[in-house]
């Protein structure tokens, strides 16, 4: 696997004689197509996972929740990467599979953070929480419970190797 990486790797890197914008399509069109074929990887192994859970009865009784991080911009707004303030480096995908709490095919606009994920995971799993919640959790949101109120914060840094609590509930105890 390595040594077919590093020939695609050195082709890629020599690719054909083009020059300027030629160069720069015929790149992008690389890009592009390694990209879709990860999304169709994902989008095929996810399939089989759910298949599974289907054919041995797992399927009402297993919650499944992907979630992603936000990639990179595919040409939008003349970028390719995601550092700017735009909605495409703002969003991450967010699916969930809980049979009988969340419907099928619905759709939740609420902002939800993934710093609650393991939070909302020990709920689900019916587990204590080491503490009081950091925010809204995610599946207070898919049950329809309001979420309470919450204040935010936030960091004049790109990145941090300590992740920071963002949202807090409005009242402590």
């Amino acid at each position: 696997m390595g040594r077919r990486l590093r020939r695609e790797e050195e082709a890629f890197r020599k690719g054909p004689n083009l020059q300027g914008e030629a160069r720069v399509k015929w790149m992008y069109q690389r890009y592009i197509k390694d990209y879709l074929g990860c999304v169709q990887s994902v989008d095929d192994n996810i399939g089989r996972v759910l298949k599974h859970l289907d054919d041995t009865g797992l399927a009402d009784d297993t919650v499944v929740i992907y979630s992603s991080d936000q990639g990179w911009y595919l040409g939008e707004h003349g970028w390719y990467d995601k550092r700017w303030m735009y909605e495409e480096s703002l969003v991450m995908p967010l699916i969930v599979r809980w049979p009988g709490v969340v419907e099928a095919g619905s759709i939740n606009n609420d902002i939800v953070s993934n710093l609650d994920f393991a939070e909302t995971f020990l709920e689900i799993a019916g587990a204590a929480t080491p503490g009081p919640n950091a925010g809204p959790q995610p599946c207070a949101v898919d049950e329809g419970r309001d979420p309470g109120p919450t204040g935010a914060t936030h960091s004049t840094t790109i990145t941090t190797s300590f992740p920071a609590r963002t949202a807090w509930p409005a009242t402590t105890g």
